[in-house]
């Protein structure tokens, strides 16, 4: 038998990403597994790593801008943040995106692809393409809707 408790949407808050949210939230609902949303912020991986709800060392929450987008995206979606872990997180995204899903025994990553031409893949790689090559996980990828 198949267990998977957790499950991981890496979103970047686009139309494509919420698709690919519906099924990451069915999937978890389906298989009573609990549902990891994250965001990765292109840049230093030394900024600040944020779970919601929690307080940084040097005292009160502080919400960045990626948080306040995550609230919104949950709101939007009607997804009360008690029932996710939802997380901002600074770095490259295929790398972050496998760190987090090793760190946190995920069983399975859902997220949505762009649907870019094999030229801009070509050139600019695809950040679901690299996190299907070095998960250890299996991963859904849902296409960009039409």
């Amino acid at each position: 038998m198949i267990i998977i408790d957790h499950i991981l949407h890496p979103s970047d808050f686009t139309d494509n990403s919420a698709a690919a949210l519906r099924y990451a939230r069915g999937l978890s609902q389906l298989l009573g597994a609990k549902l990891h949303i994250i965001n990765v912020v292109e840049g230093s991986a030394s900024a600040l790593t944020m779970e919601l709800g929690t307080t940084p060392a040097g005292g009160a929450a502080q919400e960045t801008a990626a948080d306040r987008r995550m609230i919104g995206f949950l709101d939007h979606h009607g997804i009360p943040s008690d029932e996710v872990v939802a997380v901002s997180i600074r770095g490259d995204p295929h790398s972050e995106i496998l760190r987090y899903a090793e760190r946190h025994a995920v069983g399975m990553i859902v997220m949505g692809t762009h649907g870019r031409g094999k030229l801009a893949q070509l050139l600019m790689g695809s950040v679901a393409e690299r996190v299907v090559r070095g998960s250890t996980c299996p991963v859904l990828t849902v296409p960009e809707e039409r």
